[in-house]
């Protein structure tokens, strides 16, 4: 019915069920995630066993089944939670009824099926209620297809559900019928990867979580999976307070080992007196009872994860899980210890490590401290024999007590050892070196603050006076002003540290590059030429035939010669560019070579990409430069010109460089300037482009190039003392314009000609 002007009504969005399936099947980005979603669902429901099977999953007849026997659903489960789309019960509830964080997505599950197979038949049994009559076992069974060939709402499609007499064990399995994608034997060798890092090694061992993967076109790989955490942990320690106070710690390595394998680091036993230097004569009995401490430390470096099977961004996804360090009682974690930042960094591992930033290869005084986000670890108590260890009232956390700072000290000792072990053994690898910048200023910092701390216990013996409390305030503000400098530029000089390495990196691979033309060279060159000579040849001796005429040939041999033109002119550069005449600095007129450049590469270069290019030049002085230094910043601007025409899409007719010099008499400068008819540079890109690695990407999201050549010409162009400025979009040309301003010599040195055009 028509509406009338003054009517109101409210309205709400619905949505189709083509829509929410689709929505959904975008979420999951390959089948490999699908599968290792409905893993974690079975982890989350308590399960103590999975299992993944397929079978003839790389033809259009293939399964997947996964099973598990965990809790199950109970019938208000699948109506109100499986079959609701967005439901937040597992933020509601992030802590299982066993006690394990859930680590599936939130309502992603349902999708993971979707985006497997276009069928699903699910079965699941409940777990045997405490005082209720059992539920029976329930199957529902979906055809995921009729979602997306409908414009129905979600809700008006109904999926058949049936009551089945209930199995003996509980438990969900899903079948999946009609997959989507056709497996191979690379999907299941990253499927098994992924599924060995799902939980750490201390979590399996006390939840008794297991993963069976059963393939029968990858026998190989069936069986038991098996996680690799252990094993990719640089350092393992394991401690135990017995009961009688004895004290006993193993440390393992990884480190040089062959193979990856652990191999022993150190052990000690010692009493708890020992452990504490508590004189004998105090006798001190911890009351905490005994424990066990388990712990695992990981360098997040992709080089210390080599022959480990893992990437580096696995080991972070689960040390952004897993990290830091837990406390379990009889199997069940006691919230909140090991939760990220907060209270759950009961041991203050982030806090030591920022008073101890030194690296643990520093030469300087003071110790080394690990990280929270480099370890995984657990303390392992019991209600039985630590009966002192109670929960506050509100169950969050345990008392703190003398138990409890017992046992938090115990960890603690436990991890001050392993640090002062790891450090004296890579200090020991390290030859002598002379002292670096950053251990400069750290000592420099170290001195004044010990310099003031000793002020300081002067002040405080003397008598209270109004002055020695000014004087106390002053000081400590003097204190956190100094620590405020020394770490502003720690931080400064390790950012322009980083940057510098990072470029001498790429410049080292640069100069490889080098190497190998400046050795294969010659032999391009002389090969490009007996390429032109042949086809050349080759042309008279056809021509000479009176009988021949064809057209096609005639282009295919014009080609050849062209391309041999190309390979020549390329090869001529580059071993032009390398020339020892060009490594040192002398009198060169900018105009001469630019138009040597442009004759020998640039008119090439631009004619075989489609461009038209042309020269300015103003006459201007010789300057004192590497020759080099002229040319490479030409050929950075014609490249990224080129670069930029690609990208853009840029018509070929409207293609155009224009490289110009000027020469400012009375202020004693010469610019280049650059300019082309591209799209120009992005808005607010204007300073990033001169950051080393800063690139475009291509269609696929892979970089263009080094990201290497506007900072080589920055780098040139301040060595001189002079400037470089970016116009976006340019006034002569409507694409990107750089002009290079460099200061000339004070007597006007000469010209070579009047400028020229093409």
């Amino acid at each position: 019915m028509a509406k009338k002007p003054g009517d109101q009504e409210e309205l709400s969005f619905s949505i189709t069920a083509r829509t929410a399936l689709l929505l959904g099947r975008e979420s999951i980005s390959s089948p490999v995630v699908a599968v290792l979603e409905l893993v974690k669902n079975a982890y989350d429901a308590d399960a103590n066993n999975a299992t993944v099977r397929f079978r003839k999953a790389g033809t259009s007849e293939g399964t997947i089944e996964i099973s598990d026997d965990g809790h199950g659903m109970t019938w208000e489960d699948i109506k109100t939670k499986w079959m609701v789309i967005g439901t937040d019960n597992k933020q509601r509830e992030p802590i299982s009824p066993g006690g394990r964080i859930r680590v599936g997505e939130k309502g992603i599950g349902r999708f993971a099926l979707d985006r497997l197979a276009s069928q699903v038949v699910l079965e699941t049994t409940p777990k045997l209620p405490d005082r209720e009559p059992a539920e029976p076992t329930y199957r529902l069974t979906i055809d995921w297809d009729s979602f997306v060939n409908t414009n129905k709402p979600l809700h008006e499609i109904p999926q058949p559900a049936e009551v089945l007499e209930r199995r003996e064990k509980p438990g969900t399995r899903l079948l999946l019928r009609g997959l989507r994608d056709s497996w191979t034997r690379r999907d299941y060798e990253r499927l098994y990867r992924n599924l060995a890092v799902l939980v750490p090694p201390f979590e399996s061992k006390l939840k008794g979580f297991g993963i069976r993967f059963d393939c029968d076109e990858a026998r190989d790989l069936s069986g038991r999976v098996r996680s690799p955490m252990a094993k990719a942990a640089l350092f393992k320690m394991r401690a135990r307070l017995d009961e009688d106070n004895q004290v006993r710690i193993s440390i393992t390595t990884r480190d040089s080992s062959p193979g990856g394998k652990l191999r022993p680091f150190k052990r000690y036993k010692r009493t708890w007196q020992e452990l504490f230097d508590i004189p004998e004569d105090q006798p001190v009995q911890p009351q905490c009872g005994p424990l066990e401490f388990e712990f695992y430390f990981y360098l997040r470096e992709a080089p210390a994860l080599e022959g480990t099977g893992i990437t580096l961004g696995q080991l972070r996804e689960f040390l952004d899980i897993y990290g830091g360090v837990r406390i379990y009682r009889d199997s069940f974690r006691v919230k909140p210890y090991g939760d990220p930042g907060g209270a759950g960094d009961w041991l203050g591992l982030s806090a030591r490590r920022v008073r101890h930033p030194a690296g643990v290869r520093s030469r300087k005084a003071g110790k080394w401290a690990v990280g929270e986000n480099q370890v995984a670890a657990s303390v392992f108590v019991s209600r039985h024999t630590n009966p002192d260890l109670r929960d506050q009232t509100n169950r969050e956390g345990l008392f703190d007590n003398q138990a409890f700072r017992d046992m938090r000290g115990f960890v603690l000792q436990c991890i001050e050892i392993f640090e002062t072990d790891r450090k004296q053994y890579e200090l020991s690898k390290l030859p002598d070196e002379p002292q670096t910048v950053g251990d400069a200023m750290e000592e420099a910092k170290g001195e004044i603050l010990t310099e003031v701390e000793r002020l300081e216990e002067v002040l405080v013996s003397q008598p209270d006076t109004p002055q020695k409390a000014a004087l106390i305030g002053a000081l400590d503000q003097f204190k956190e002003t100094q620590v405020e400098r020394f770490e502003t530029l720690e931080v400064a000089y390790e950012a322009e540290r980083q940057e510098t390495v990072s470029k001498l990196q790429l410049l080292q691979n640069l100069a490889t590059v080098g190497i190998a033309v400046s050795s294969m060279g010659h032999e391009v060159l002389e090969t490009s030429r007996h390429i032109m000579n042949a086809v050349k040849r080759l042309k008279e001796r056809l021509t000479s035939l009176l009988l021949f005429s064809d057209e096609k040939a005639d282009q295919y041999m014009e080609r050849l010669h062209r391309y041999g033109q190309i390979m020549y002119s390329v090869s001529n550069f580059a071993l032009g560019h390398i020339d020892r005449d060009k490594r040192h600095r002398q009198e060169v007129n900018v105009d001469s070579i630019i138009r040597k450049l442009y004759k020998e590469t640039l008119e090439e270069m631009c004619s075989t990409n489609n461009a038209d290019i042309g020269l300015k030049l103003g006459g201007v002085p010789d300057i004192y430069a590497f020759p080099y230094e002229v040319e490479s910043i030409v050929i950075n601007f014609v490249t990224n010109s080129l670069a930029a025409f690609r990208r853009g899409r840029t018509p070929v007719a409207d293609r155009r460089i224009e490289i110009e010099t000027q020469y400012n008499e009375s202020a004693r400068q010469i610019q280049i300037i650059a300019r082309d008819s591209g799209p120009g540079i992005p808005k607010g890109d204007a300073e990033r482009i001169f950051n080393i690695y800063s690139t475009k990407v291509d269609n696929e999201g892979k970089p263009i190039g080094t990201g290497l050549g506007l900072v080589i010409v920055k780098d040139i162009v301040e060595s001189h003392k002079g400037t470089i400025k970016v116009v976006e979009n340019g006034r002569v040309l409507p694409g990107a314009e750089f002009v290079v301003t460099l200061p000339a010599p004070r007597k006007r040195g000469r010209r070579k000609g009047n400028g020229d055009g093409r």
